[in-house]
């Protein structure tokens, strides 16, 4: 008989760690650990990646061929938390990350044991995955964004968050945008 596959071990990170390490990046790391955690790309795609394809489509970043793991483009939703989190750099041109990724490892290993986080260098892909597939419940259209297939989205994705911790993942902003919303409401 044929067996089923066995999911994968995947590792996520909470919301809340996730926000920590927001927090912790310095102006030149935020954009690579808030585009990971908010579009699933690689950690090798964000190396490869322009602020013209963040910034050079409405709404969306945008791998070309040459910057994905699997040669075809994508196009990723900025969602409105990116959004925020990027406004500062919205008139940047260039590389988004201009170090090496030997740089890159040494940041993210120092400040991942610093706040506690395990998993492989991809943790905010396999967050991303989850929060969004308990968010949308839409493997297909989540596939199109992750450059995957459906089956492996279900098979090690779905049921690992709730719909209530992917609204609190996408509903990461930065402390003046927060604070900002509490006026309003006030």
């Amino acid at each position: 008989k044929k067996q089923p596959d066995a999911p994968e071990n995947i590792e996520i990170i909470s919301p809340a760690k996730f926000h920590e390490l927001l927090k912790a990046a310095d102006t030149e790391i935020l954009p690579v650990i808030a585009l990971q955690g908010f579009t699933g790309m690689r950690r090798s795609e964000a190396l490869r990646l322009k602020w013209e394809d963040v910034w050079g489509t409405d709404g969306f970043v945008v791998l070309s061929t040459s910057q994905t793991k699997t040669s075809r483009r994508r196009l990723m939703e900025r969602c409105s938390a990116l959004e925020e989190w990027l406004k500062p750099y919205r008139s940047h041109t260039g590389p988004v990350w201009t170090r090496s990724a030997d740089s890159l490892n040494h940041w993210m290993g120092r400040v991942r044991k610093q706040l506690g986080i395990t998993g492989l260098k991809n943790v905010l892909r396999h967050s991303y995955a989850t929060y969004k597939l308990a968010l949308k419940r839409d493997a297909n259209a989540l596939a199109l964004e992750m450059g995957n297939s459906p089956q492996i989205l279900m098979r090690n994705y779905l049921e690992l968050a709730t719909p209530k911790e992917g609204k609190q993942w996408f509903g990461i902003l930065p402390k003046t945008v927060a604070r900002e919303k509490l006026l309003k409401v006030s």
